[in-house]
C-alpha cells in the first residue's frame, strides 16, 4: 500500500513552515491548522522533516523517515536558489552598467 503523510490538528500549531517548504504547493494552512491536498502532494515527506510540533507524520510507508537527510535535501536547495538569485542579480548589474 502507498504511503501518506498526515496532520495531528491537535498538535498543529498552525506555524505554515510545512505549506512554506512544500515545492508542489501541497500544503495550507487555515485556522492554524495544515491541511494537505493529496491531488497535489507529491510524498517527498519534506514537511514531516521541518515540521516543530511532529504533528505531521507518515503512515504505511516501508521505510523510516531519515530527518537529516530530508534536511540535507532541502538546504541544498534552498542553497542553489539563493546562488541562482544571486548570479541573476549580478547579470542585471552588469547589464545597467
Amino acid at each position: 500500500s502507498c504511503g501518506a503523510s498526515i496532520v495531528d490538528p491537535n498538535k498543529c500549531i498552525g506555524c505554515g513552515i510545512c505549506a512554506k517548504t512544500c515545492t508542489k504547493g501541497a500544503i495550507t494552512v487555515e485556522g492554524n491548522v495544515a491541511y494537505i491536498d493529496y491531488n497535489l502532494c507529491k510524498l517527498c515527506r519534506e514537511c514531516e522533516a521541518v515540521c516543530p510540533t511532529g504533528a505531521i507524520h507518515g503512515v504505511n510507508f516501508p521505510k523510516p523517515l531519515d530527518k537529516d537527510a530530508v534536511k540535507a535535501r532541502i538546504a541544498e536547495r534552498n542553497r542553489k536558489a539563493k546562488e541562482a538569485a544571486e548570479a541573476a542579480k549580478a547579470e542585471q548589474k552588469e547589464a545597467q552598467l
